[in-house]
């Protein structure tokens, strides 16, 4: 009798399973078809049925267009679109076939959907911040991407991709690392679960545009869905990444490195006077400049900054003396000091450091996002383009 009662459960927990499964994976097509102002679905189990359902997807996916054969011949189309995953991008797709999808087999059409997230939400956009993305591991590389985003926050410990995200709060911490001006995150340490994950659910929603593909009572009670549960980080990812390169840049061109470096060359303030203020380390080059410019002491650091930029000054000269011709010498032999100092108030306000509050560190030389995990040397990474595409598939014009 136990034993039965253990069957049944199992039963059941994989049917909820499977019913996650084809909420979240229905909600993440409808929302790649919506962008494209593609018709969505409404059954993921009957509506792709139809091939041509699925060639959209792909098309939408892919920015290409392909050849349909129309809603008579359906088998046809599910045919174009397994061979375009199979063969153009090399997507396992193991023992699933047409007849299957055609069929509206579960587990199939399932995992038919996971392996076009798996390639377009998870791999394609991990592989534009992580090198050597064919040697890494997805699930790996995206734990070690949210324990170092969420590291330090109060009641907040990830050390898996399913249980470790049901109080809410992992997802709260994420969403707050990058974004801290959207909530205050100490507020929700003494809510419940539920609170806490729809609240983080709305926020990605409505102030980052993130698909809300998750409930709350698709986390509470058992062990949620892995897969569903990566596909909404992933999605949390390709938004947080981008605001946090975004903030990134703000930073640099307004940061404490530029404004001090500009006072320090406009100020009047002698080598020994600057000497003596308590300095970061930071600036420890900006002033051994400053020490070497100085060898003479009636000569200004300015004006023989002014000098070695002669070509730009000497315009700025010629434009201020054609707008004052009844300036004295005298006075014009002035013009370098303050003309210089209007020159090097303009260019140390670009002087930027990069910022290093990124969960993962960008190579200079690749342009890439270096992990601990696996990548090339070279930086390289899997093209996401077709490169031996059929010509019977593919349109010459791609989809705008």
């Amino acid at each position: 009798m136990i034993a039965i009662l253990h069957i049944l459960a199992d039963v059941f927990r994989l049917d909820q399973r499977v019913d996650i499964q084809k909420k979240t994976f229905t909600k993440w097509i409808n929302f790649q078809l919506a962008k494209a102002k593609r018709e969505t679905i409404k059954d993921l189990f009957r509506d792709l049925k139809d091939g041509s359902r699925l060639l959209s997807l792909l098309e939408v996916l892919a920015g290409i267009d392909l050849k349909h054969e129309g809603a008579n011949t359906r088998i046809s189309d599910l045919n174009i679109a397994l061979d375009v995953m199979q063969n153009i991008y090399s997507i396992e797709l193991g023992d699933i076939s047409c007849k299957d999808i055609e069929n509206g087999i579960p587990k199939l059409t399932l995992a038919l959907v996971w392996s076009i997230i798996l390639h377009w939400q998870v791999k394609q956009v991990l592989a534009v911040y992580v090198n050597g993305m064919e040697q890494v591991n997805v699930e790996t590389t995206l734990l070690d991407w949210c324990q170092m985003s969420t590291q330090g926050y109060e009641k907040t410990e990830v050390n898996n991709l399913t249980t470790s995200w049901s109080d809410g709060l992992a997802f709260n911490a994420l969403i707050h690392h990058f974004r801290p001006d959207l909530f205050n995150y100490k507020f929700l340490l003494d809510k419940d679960i539920r609170y806490n994950l729809n609240h983080a659910f709305d926020v990605a929603h409505e102030r980052l545009c993130v698909p809300r593909l998750l409930d709350s009572e698709d986390m509470v009670g058992d062990v949620p869905d892995k897969k569903s549960v990566i596909t909404y980080i992933m999605c949390l990812f390709e938004v947080l990444q981008k605001s946090n390169l975004a903030s990134q840049n703000i930073n640099n061109n307004d940061s404490d490195f530029s404004q001090f470096s500009t006072k320090m060359l406009n100020s009047e303030l002698d080598i020994d006077q600057i000497d003596s203020r308590d300095l970061d380390n930071d600036v420890s080059e900006v002033l051994d400049e400053l020490k070497k410019r100085d060898t003479n002491d009636t000569v200004d650091p300015r004006t023989e900054r002014f000098e070695s930029d002669n070509n730009i000054e000497k315009h700025r000269a010629t434009d201020f003396m054609a707008v004052d011709q009844d300036t004295n010498k005298s006075q014009l032999d002035t013009t370098p000091r303050s003309v210089t100092a209007e020159t090097d108030k303009e260019t140390s306000s670009n002087t930027s450091l990069p910022s290093t509050n990124s969960a993962f560190s960008r190579s200079p030389a690749s342009d890439k996002f270096q992990t601990p995990i696996g990548g090339d040397s070279d930086g390289t990474t899997r093209a996401t383009s077709p490169t031996n595409s059929p010509a019977h598939y593919l349109h010459p014009q791609p989809i705008l």
